[in-house]
This record gives structure tokens, sequence and C-alpha cells, in this order.
């Protein structure tokens, strides 16, 4: 970055899961990797993620999110995303839209719905969280929802795991109806060798990414993916171009992590290893 530039600032509204790499312990090192100063808006504190381990710690920080933003209104500072992914609540729900609609104008706004895979929504929330999270991602530029929430906001029937490219077509016009410009589709398979990414933005054509299947299920990836999306894209990257280096920086993830004497998928991917390659691609403009 030459001296004349300006920083980009991103928001960061996540947990903070102490152990397991997911949520703002990927967001942070991530964005601030690719030269984005990251502002951290931590949701609740878990002492580590919610799957595969047993009697996790959970501290919710409703009251002191609020507190947070009113206190930030005493020192005003251009705001270039804001980025939310796993909010726990209905009351962060409500906490971050009015924060995004407070700070929309002039910021882009990228949301990860984080609240279902493999067909179903997370069993820790209802009906009402799901309806309050599809209502805030209207307010979004940018949503990265897998198969699974794009089928649940547009209320179609899931598509599985493997799809047809008229399924996906199909299925991003109906969240382009819903009032948001640019999608990024996670989880797209057309067979079982391979899965991707499908990127759309409105009234242009869907642009597809694709790599190789790598068997099993790497926890935090999603938020992995999003966090080197955004760092992308605001470092002047296409959205499909930030889309292809994402996705093969999540490849590069995987293979540093599987063949590790020490592996266990909970823990998440060792992205960490591969942060020079991502910034390689990035500013190879």
């Amino acid at each position: 970055m030459n001296k004349t530039s300006q920083i980009k600032r991103v928001v960061a509204i996540h947990d903070i899961s102490c152990m397991g790499r997911c949520s703002l312990t990927v967001a942070l090192p991530i964005l601030s990797t690719l030269g984005i100063e990251t502002i951290i808006l931590p949701t609740s504190i878990l002492s580590t993620h919610t799957s595969g381990f047993v009697g996790f710690t959970n501290l919710d920080l409703a009251d002191e999110t609020k507190k947070i933003i009113d206190h930030w209104q005493n020192y005003p500072r251009k705001i270039n995303a804001i980025y939310s992914g796993f909010l726990g609540s209905i009351k962060q729900i409500e906490i971050t839209k009015e924060y995004i609609n407070r700070m929309k104008k002039d910021s882009i706004i990228l949301i990860d719905p984080a609240m279902a895979d493999n067909g179903k929504v997370y069993p820790i929330f209802n009906q009402e969280y799901v309806d309050k999270m599809i209502d805030l991602c209207k307010d979004a530029n940018i949503v990265v929802p897998n198969i699974t929430e794009a089928c649940i906001m547009t209320n179609t029937n899931y598509l599985g795991n493997i799809q047809t490219k008229e399924q996906i077509e199909e299925l991003l016009n109906k969240i382009i109806d819903l009032g948001i410009e640019k999608v990024v589709l996670t989880s797209v398979s057309f067979n079982e060798n391979e899965i991707g990414v499908a990127t759309k933005e409105k009234g242009k054509e869907t642009i597809y990414t694709m790599n190789q299947t790598i068997s099993g299920y790497y926890h935090g990836t999603g938020d992995v993916y999003a966090s080197a999306l955004l760092g992308a894209y605001l470092n002047d990257n296409s959205l499909s171009d930030s889309a292809k280096i994402a996705a093969d920086f999540i490849v590069n993830a995987i293979n540093e992590t599987i063949d590790k004497e020490d592996f266990d998928p909970k823990y998440g991917v060792n992205f960490e290893l591969v942060l020079g390659d991502l910034i390689n691609k990035v500013k190879e403009k």
C-alpha cells in the first residue's frame, strides 16, 4: 500500500470462540493481513465453538454490544464495510440491523446468514430468529449464504448436496428479487467430484468457480471464506475474482490441515500457513 492510500476499515460483527478457528478469530487476522483495519463488535464470548465440543461456556454480550456502538458515535470514522456472521440471538440481530441502517449509506454491507447447513436450521435457532435474519439480509449489498440458507431465504425446498445449474440460477434470481444486489452462493455442486461457488450480480451473468471436492467436514471454513472474500473485494478485486481467490484459499488451507499428525476437524483449518499465498493473489491485479 502506498503512502497516499487510505486504509480501508471494516466493522466485523461476530462472536468470539476462544478455541476452534471461526468467527472473529479468523476474520481479524485475515482482514488485517490484507491491510484492512478491523474494528470488532463481539456478540458473545464462547470457550469453544458449538460443534464437536462438549460443555462449552457462552456469555451473551447483547447489552454491551449496544453500549459499544453508542460509544463509537463519539469517535466518527469512515467505515468501508460492515461484515456480520453468527449473531446468536434475536436481540443481536436487532442491534446489528439498527447499526447497519445508521451506516449503510456510506458502507458496503456483507452478511453471512450463518443459521443453517445440510438442509437444516441450527437447532439453537427458532423460526423467529430465521425470519429476523432473512429481514436483515435484505439490508445487505452482498450476501454469502450456503445452499441451505439460500433455500430458507427464498422458501425453496432444500436442493440437496448435488444441484442442477437451472436450480442454482432460479435460486440466485430469487435472492436478487429480495432486493439484494450481489450474491455469493457457497456449497454449489453439480457432481460428486466438484464443489464451489456461484457469484451473481443483478443484471449480470452468473460466474461459477469450482474446485475438486475434498472429503470431510472442516469447521469454520465459511467464516474463513467470507473474510477472505471481503478482504479481496476491498482490495479492488471484482466480486467474482474475490470469490475465486477465497475459494482457492480455502482449498489451500484444508490441504495444509489434513496431512498434519494432530489433525482434528473441530479445531478448524490451518489458514495461518497460507496467508502469504492469499496476499499474493489479492495483490496480483
